[in-house]
């Protein structure tokens, strides 16, 4: 009887246009975007480039299981990936999102003060209420550097 009265008291307001439905909606699909790509340190060996993600959902980082990514350079067969980025490696964590760091060997890169096209892709995967939800990620952009 009391698990009837709960169901009740979720879905007559979901029902009614309360906006409960859409919030448990969006609490179930998290979604995510990169939000910028900028190079952080340039040495003979490797460029790192900090990676900013935005969510809405950052409360769910808390279940996040993994971040994986693959860094593509474009017109060149090189390309950094990371299956296995672990919740402790994120930097700025904060209300809006977060930040992770990409490490690119130089002989990767090619020649100075040339300009490359890089396309990110990428997901975190999260637990959310013993759902694995795997919330994608995709940029694309260009940089230029010096070592």
């Amino acid at each position: 009887m009391i698990n009837r009265w709960a169901l009740l008291l979720f879905v007559v307001p979901m029902v009614g246009g309360c906006g409960v439905g859409k919030t448990v909606k969006e609490k179930l699909n998290p979604k995510a975007s990169i939000s910028g790509v900028s190079i952080v340190n340039v040495t003979p060996e490797h460029v790192t480039l900090r990676v900013d993600v935005k969510t809405e959902d950052v409360e769910l980082m808390l279940g996040m299981v993994k971040l994986k990514y693959k860094f593509s350079m474009i017109d060149a067969t090189q390309e950094q990936a990371n299956g296995d980025v672990l919740p402790n490696e994120l930097l700025a964590l904060n209300d809006s999102g977060f930040a992770f760091l990409v490490k690119i060997p130089v002989a990767k890169a090619g020649a100075e003060n040339q300009k490359y096209d890089y396309l990110i892709q990428g997901s975190i995967v999260f637990k959310v209420i013993a759902k694995i939800a795997d919330v994608p990620f995709s940029y694309r952009g260009a940089m230029s550097f010096k070592p």
